[in-house]
């Protein structure tokens, strides 16, 4: 059965479709004796490959795994697992990334359920649109008939839409103890907050309001010191959220920040309101079980440590350049007609020597990154085991 726990990242492998048999998954290289393997560069592609596809796709990745496996052992060896800033990006990384798996099954199973794209169906709405346009003309007064009905068949699809939409929000309530802070929520909250259907008489607040009301705080102002704003987060984000048997609280559910305290997010309700939806609905294609779609084997963690890797390099170089006036005059006498009418204007003589600086500095910022890069490799232990993926070696011919 699917579950929702940010644990969901640390098991995240049983959920990656790309899975061989130790004979039919070779190790194509080696970094410093980690393993590459086979699966780990055709990780992507979910689609049955013959030889030459497979060849030539191992040939054009597995340079880059290799890599990347490279960058990624030098970033753990200077410590950036350790740095708090690099933790905090962590932390909000995992959370994005376990809801981006409800998001995932939420909208794959509402897919299912919105009507079929059958020709029947097609034909069902191109005849209810031109019923509609015979019967109510005037309204499209000064449109062409053939926009006029395109616009009346994709009301007709959004209707339908949410139609099935609040069908099955109905249908969850009905089988689902939806709770807020311990406390059954009313199915009209629930739709005026999901469906967007017009709230009963005794019904005057959406989610948002409710779990407000029941954490016993308000939204602070622009304004407000920082001891209020942390008050509003440790009351709004100890209230626990149950969706049958799906426990959350409302730190799940609010915009994530990389910040030392949370931090108030414009349109937050609305972010907010539209993951407990997601969460609602994956609550229910767990129930129906509905199975996820297949899931590349992207691993965001130690995308984020390569990236903050590089990163960091690359920042260290920008401080190290320095162009002299010398070299700026020198690019200037090989590119003179390119600068002419530009050296003709006021101030002209000042501005294109920014812009060769700019221009220098970018080539300067290339030259130390290829030079980092190459000292990376020159230091690693690379080892490749098939001269078909081998680089610099000659592709063969079929």
């Amino acid at each position: 059965m699917y579950r929702f726990e940010l644990a969901v990242i640390v098991t995240v492998a049983a959920l990656w479709p790309f899975q061989l048999t130790a004979e039919d998954d070779p190790v194509l290289a080696t970094v410093n004796g980690v393993e590459i393997l086979e699966s780990a560069v055709l990780s992507g592609f979910h689609q049955k490959l013959n030889t030459n596809q497979r060849t030539k796709l191992i040939r054009e990745i597995l340079p880059r795994v290799v890599t990347n496996e490279v960058i990624a052992q030098a970033a753990a060896a200077a410590g950036i697992p350790d740095d708090p800033n690099f933790q905090a990006q962590i932390a909000a990384t995992r959370t994005q990334f376990a809801r981006s798996l409800v998001v995932t099954t939420a909208t794959a199973y509402l897919r299912n359920h919105i009507p079929a794209r059958s020709q029947e169906n097609a034909n069902l709405v191109k005849a209810e649109a031109a019923a509609y346009y015979a019967a109510h003309a005037k309204e499209f007064a000064g449109m062409e008939e053939r926009s006029a009905l395109i616009s009346i068949r994709r009301r007709i699809a959004m209707k339908q839409r949410s139609d099935q939409f609040a069908k099955l929000i109905d249908e969850a309530i009905a089988e689902f103890n939806f709770n807020v802070a311990g406390t059954a929520v009313s199915a009209d909250i629930v739709k005026a907050s999901f469906v967007n259907r017009a709230r009963s008489a005794g019904e005057k607040e959406d989610l948002w309001e409710l779990i407000h009301q029941r954490a016993g705080a308000e939204e602070p102002d622009r304004g407000a010191s920082g001891r209020e704003v942390q008050a509003y987060f440790d009351a709004l984000f100890a209230v626990k959220i149950e969706i049958g048997k799906q426990e959350l609280t409302v730190k799940d559910l609010y915009p994530v920040t990389v910040s030392d305290s949370p931090q108030v997010v414009p349109n937050a309700r609305l972010s907010m309101l539209s993951l407990l939806q997601n969460y609602f609905v994956a609550v229910k294609a767990d129930s129906d079980g509905f199975e996820a779609p297949a899931r590349t084997r992207f691993d965001p963690e130690r995308n984020l440590l390569i990236q903050t890797y590089v990163k960091k390099n690359t920042e260290e170089n920008l401080h190290k350049i320095k162009i002299a006036a010398s070299a700026i005059d020198e690019y200037l006498a090989a590119n003179s007609d390119r600068f002419a009418a530009k050296l003709e204007r006021k101030n002209g003589k000042r501005a294109v020597r920014a812009e060769i600086t700019t221009i220098l500095r970018a080539h300067k910022t290339r030259e130390l990154r290829d030079e980092f890069f190459k000292g990376l490799m020159s230091s690693a232990e690379v080892k490749y085991f098939d001269d078909r993926f081998t680089p610099n070696v000659p592709e063969q011919q079929n």
